[in-house]
């Protein structure tokens, strides 16, 4: 649904809020991201990516190899939101939505829960119990609500601060076919395709779509996906998606929350 003849102030209260966040963008921009950029001059990009729960538009640095049309669209729904015409993101980026998700466990000071392995990296068992933050936690059902992007964990759990949660979903592919995975969290972030290690962000950050791009290759059949994010204190989320080369999202995977 678009919104076409804003008012002044929502023009501006975007406008400002739009500003404001790509300055903020450039505060936990990394020098591992931008070591090619240092070495060459002109393998980053400039593209502008939506932040989960925000909902605003954030200019990201990236090495990622993304299309023309790709960036193009990026910079369109940017603009569009400049200008108060609002669109749907979750039918525009198709986010998974299907979860089972468990926490919180403990993280300790910063985020050390990172590269702690707590029970689920250990083996996936939808019944078990599990000693977490302030009590027992176990696995429970979850499908992303509304227009939402991905799985706020701020708004699930107490407590909400140095934290680590996990959301598991299964993939279904016809085919054996090599894809892109689309990942994003607050703070650090994990995923896991297949049991094996696939991305691994080991520091702050915001929660935007798409943050890290990573090509897998996905068997025909069902493969768990497990992800994780560990927050230290503010918001806490992650998003994750498939695409192809140019970030559409492909229309012959299916989710499911069981195996």
């Amino acid at each position: 649904m678009c919104q076409n003849n804003p008012t002044m102030n929502e023009t501006f209260s975007r406008a400002a809020m739009l500003l404001l966040t790509v300055a903020v963008s450039y505060r936990p921009v990394h020098a591992d991201d931008t070591n090619a950029t240092l070495r060459y001059g002109h393998d980053v990009a400039a593209v502008p990516r939506f932040m989960f729960p925000q909902g605003l538009p954030s200019l990201e640095l990236t090495t990622a190899p993304l299309s023309a049309g790709e960036i193009e669209r990026s910079w369109q729904l940017a603009m569009d939101y400049f200008h108060g015409v609002d669109h749907d993101l979750a039918a525009e980026f198709s986010p998974v939505r299907e979860w089972q998700i468990i926490g919180p466990f403990p993280s300790g000071e910063g985020l050390a829960g990172h590269a702690a392995a707590f029970p689920p990296e250990q083996g996936i068992d939808l019944n078990a119990e599990y000693d977490g933050a302030g009590g027992k936690v176990k696995w429970q059902a979850y499908r992303v609500p509304g227009n939402d992007l991905g799985v706020d964990f701020k708004a699930l759990y107490t407590p909400g601060e140095q934290v680590t949660a996990y959301a598991l979903t299964y993939v279904d592919s016809p085919i054996e076919q090599t894809v892109q995975l689309r990942f994003g969290s607050n703070d650090s972030g994990k995923v896991w395709v297949g049991g094996r290690l696939v991305d691994d962000f080991n520091r702050e950050s915001w929660c935007v779509l798409d943050r890290d791009i990573v090509t897998v290759t996905l068997p025909k059949g069902r493969t768990p996906v497990l992800a994780k994010a560990t927050t230290g204190v503010g918001a806490w989320a992650l998003a994750l998606r498939f695409t192809d080369a140019n970030g559409n999202p492909i229309g012959s995977l299916s989710f499911s929350a069981t195996p």
